[in-house]
Parts: structure tokens; C-alpha cells; sequence
């Protein structure tokens, strides 16, 4: 009995997380805006990304992705930009997105793939968080999944610096 409930709760709570995750993933079937190619070049501004608390000693590779519009959030075949650096000693944790449009709202994510599998890696139990350390523009954290508008930074005029602090380790 007691087994069953704890199993019985374990994929509640999976569904549960599913449930959440792929609830960012609906297209809105009012919005009929295009959605930028990924890689276009769409003006001559930059974004330049410091990648900050980066556990080296995991290894693995660092993914930063650059998106444009709220529906291809976290859709990462749909981002307007991905980035990937090697994580090891030294290394410079830096990357540039250029190319884009002035005058406009991003938002990024950055990734720490320590096991290079081109995924975030999650547990589930007891409650479902990322493996993996990962970071937001604009400082965001996120409580529960990450929301678009919570990340978004504007570029005005043709450059932006800024820095990423990856965490949740």
C-alpha cells in the first residue's frame, strides 16, 4: 500500500511537471505574427553575454540561446541564436550575438550541458528541477517554469553588455 502511494505520486508529480513544461509550448491560434528565421541577420547591433558561477569542474559545454519572441521561447530549434562554449579551466565565458535588430526585446537563456547530452537534464523526485546549472537575462529566477517576459532585456541602440549568473546546481 504504502509503495503504491508513493508511486502514485511520483507520477503526479511527473504529469504534474509535464503538464507545466508543455504549457508554455501553445501556440496562441490568434497570433498570426511571423516568427524570425532562426540565424537571420536582421540589423548591425550586438548583445555581448558574460557567463558568471560557472562550475568548471563539471565540464560539458555551455549553451546560451538569444530569442526574439515570446512563441519560440525555449523552443530552442527556434531561437534566433545558439551559442556554445566548451566548459574548462580558463576558458573565456563569453558570447556575442550580433547581427540584430537595435532597439528591440530579447530574452536568454544559458545552459550548462555538464554531460553534453544537448539537453537539461531534470530530476523528478521529489519535486522535478533541473540537474544541471542554467541562468536568465535580466536576473531573472524563475519560481516554477520559466516565463519569457521574466527574462526579456531591451537592446537599445546597438549595444548591450550584460551578464548571465547560472545557478541551481
Amino acid at each position: 500500500m504504502r509503495f503504491t502511494s508513493i508511486f502514485i505520486t511520483a507520477v503526479l508529480a511527473i504529469t504534474s511537471f509535464n503538464l507545466q513544461a508543455g504549457g508554455h509550448d501553445k501556440e496562441d491560434p490568434n497570433d498570426k505574427s511571423p516568427v524570425t528565421e532562426p540565424g537571420a541577420v536582421i540589423g548591425d547591433a550586438k548583445i555581448i553575454v558574460d557567463i558568471t558561477d560557472v562550475k568548471v569542474k563539471e565540464g560539458g559545454t555551455m549553451i546560451v540561446t538569444l530569442f526574439k519572441e515570446k512563441k519560440t521561447w525555449l523552443k530552442n530549434k527556434k531561437a534566433l541564436r545558439n551559442k556554445t562554449i566548451k566548459v574548462e579551466e580558463g576558458a573565456n565565458m563569453k558570447v556575442t550575438f550580433d547581427g540584430l535588430a537595435p532597439d528591440a526585446d530579447y530574452a536568454i537563456q544559458a545552459l550548462h550541458d555538464a554531460n553534453d547530452n544537448g539537453k537539461m537534464d531534470m530530476k523528478f523526485f521529489p519535486i522535478p528541477k533541473p540537474k544541471e546549472g542554467s541562468g536568465f537575462s535580466n536576473g531573472y529566477t524563475p519560481s516554477g517554469f520559466p516565463k519569457y517576459d521574466g527574462a526579456v532585456i531591451k537592446l537599445e541602440g546597438n549595444l548591450l553588455e550584460t551578464s548571465i549568473k547560472i545557478d541551481g546546481y
